[in-house]
């Protein structure tokens, strides 16, 4: 079986804000993938495969920017959801919104081979409107490509209220994922193996004793969007590296709800993941 694991061809980008890498999805995969040595996990983010094709003059780049200002129009005034602590309002494009969308989203399917897989799992970086448009334009999309084929959606925790009411009418998706997606991703595969019904909603809260694997970046196909440099750094946080501390990467994945999968840190304590716990520095 092989999923896909899908971000939207629509990312906010944070003002003034350096790129790290997506952690959610690597550290969701890293953590099941060895439970289903017979699963083929694949994760694809749209946006970046567009300016990837761009760059390839596979995609026309006033095309591109002429669907995301149309994006960027849906849903009206509603621009960042309110967070998990309340019911948030969201915008599902329509058939008319729908129908402008399909022949760009055509070329994204056709593109990145997306009918090679049997199931799909599409979420979001930020709970932006746009960002949630673009996400359900695609799971439509799929969905009238193979009815057969499932599609979830979901993986944060402001996916509530108001819309795992509303996902009971939406008949192309599958199934909605609200808060960590470890659980319920892992029951929803099982699901799959066995060819049994779906859930509409699955909410099902992480173990805080499970030890937490290591989030696996191997299965992006492209990761060139998620390389810090010193220029950026320097830039961003107005400091001067010395040429022999200058490098290309820096950056370390940390969750803050869970903790760091690295456990490295001496002056750390915040961690309950493989490796040894360390407390506090002299």
């Amino acid at each position: 079986m092989k999923l896909a694991f899908i971000l939207p061809f629509y990312r906010t980008k944070e003002v003034n804000s350096l790129t790290g890498p997506l952690f959610s999805i690597p550290s969701l995969i890293g953590n099941i993938k060895d439970i289903f040595p017979d699963v083929s996990f694949e994760q694809i983010d749209l946006d970046n495969e567009i300016e990837k094709a761009i760059k390839d003059n596979l995609f026309n780049r006033k095309d591109f920017l002429f669907y995301k200002r149309n994006i960027e129009k849906l849903g009206g005034n509603i621009k960042k959801m309110t967070g998990n602590r309340f019911k948030a309002d969201y915008y599902i494009p329509n058939d008319r919104n729908f129908n402008h969308f399909k022949k760009f989203l055509e070329r994204i399917f056709n593109y990145n081979k997306l009918s090679k897989f049997d199931h799909y799992f599409l979420s979001v970086y930020q709970v932006y409107q746009p960002d949630i448009s673009a996400m359900f334009l695609m799971a439509k999309f799929l969905k009238k490509m193979d009815i057969n084929k499932k599609i979830i959606i979901g993986g944060l925790r402001e996916f509530n209220g108001y819309l795992s009411k509303k996902i009971k009418n939406l008949n192309f998706v599958d199934s909605l994922v609200i808060d960590y997606g470890e659980g319920a991703v892992e029951e929803i595969i099982n699901s799959l193996n066995k060819k049994k019904e779906l859930r509409k909603v699955y909410n099902i809260i992480i173990n805080p004793k499970k030890t937490l694997g290591f989030p696996d970046y191997k299965s992006f196909r492209n990761l060139d969007n998620f390389e810090f440099n010193t220029k950026n750094l320097e830039k961003k946080l107005k400091i001067k590296f010395k040429k022999e501390n200058k490098f290309k990467n820096i950056f370390l994945p940390y969750r803050f709800s869970v903790g760091c999968f690295w456990s490295k840190c001496a002056y750390c304590s915040h961690s309950r993941h493989k490796n040894t716990i360390f407390y506090t520095k002299k």
